[in-house]
C-alpha cells in the first residue's frame, strides 16, 4: 500500500537522482474505485450500527430499521453496481477487452458485492461481509497500483459469490442452533 524507498539512478552536479513509483498517484486517478468502496463501507456500518444496536443514539436523520425489501434491494444492488462499474471502468483503463468480458466483469463483482450486503442487511449475517472484507479492497488495490496480466484477479469477486451464500447458511444455522438467535433487530 506504501510506495517502495525510491533508488539513486545517477548524479547530476552533486545531487543524486532518485526513481521509484509513487503510489498516491495511482490512488488519485482511481478515485472512482475508492469512493465504491466508501459506499460499501457505508452500507455495512449503517446496517451494522442499527442491527445491533451499537452507538445508534448520536446518529440522526438515518432510514429506520430493518429497512424493507425495496429498500434493501436499493441498497444493496446499488452498491454492488457501483462497485462493478467502477471495476469496469478500472479494468477499461488497463486493458483492451470486449464488451462481453466487461459485461461479464461487471456482473461478477456487481453480485459479489451485493450477496456479502444482502447478508448483512436483511438477516444480520456478519461472516460474508468479513471475507468480502479480506479479498475486495486487497484486490481492487492490486489492479490500481500494479500491472497484472489480465482481468484474472476479478475471479476473486467469483470465489466471494461462491462462498457468500454458503457462509451465509452456516452463520445462521450456528447461531439459531447454539445462541437460539432468530435474526433479532434484522427481521423486524
Amino acid at each position: 500500500m506504501t510506495s517502495p524507498a525510491p533508488e539513486k539512478v545517477g548524479e547530476l552536479g552533486g545531487h543524486a537522482i532518485v526513481d521509484g513509483p509513487f503510489y498516491i498517484w495511482y490512488y488519485a486517478d482511481t478515485w472512482y474505485v475508492w469512493v465504491s468502496l466508501l459506499v460499501v463501507a457505508s452500507v455495512a456500518e449503517y446496517a451494522i450500527r442499527f442491527g445491533y444496536d451499537i452507538g445508534t443514539h448520536r446518529l440522526r436523520n438515518l432510514p429506520a430499521f430493518p429497512p424493507t425489501r425495496s429498500d434493501i434491494a436499493v441498497l444493496t444492488a446499488g452498491a454492488g453496481a457501483l462497485v462493478g462499474v467502477s471495476t469496469v471502468l478500472l479494468l477499461s483503463e488497463s486493458f483492451t477487452t470486449s464488451i462481453p468480458i466487461l459485461s461479464f466483469v461487471f456482473l461478477l463483482t456487481a453480485a459479489g458485492t451485493a450477496a456479502p450486503l444482502l447478508a448483512l442487511v436483511s438477516r444480520g449475517v456478519v461472516t460474508p461481509v468479513g471475507l468480502y472484507v479480506l479479498y475486495a479492497p486487497t484486490t481492487l488495490i492490486t489492479a490500481a497500483i500494479m500491472s497484472t496480466d489480465g482481468p484474472v484477479w476479478v475471479t476473486l469477486f467469483g470465489f466471494g459469490l461462491v462462498l457468500a451464500p454458503l457462509l451465509w447458511k452456516l452463520e445462521e444455522v450456528l447461531r439459531s442452533r447454539y445462541l437460539g438467535w432468530n435474526g433479532g433487530r434484522f427481521t423486524g
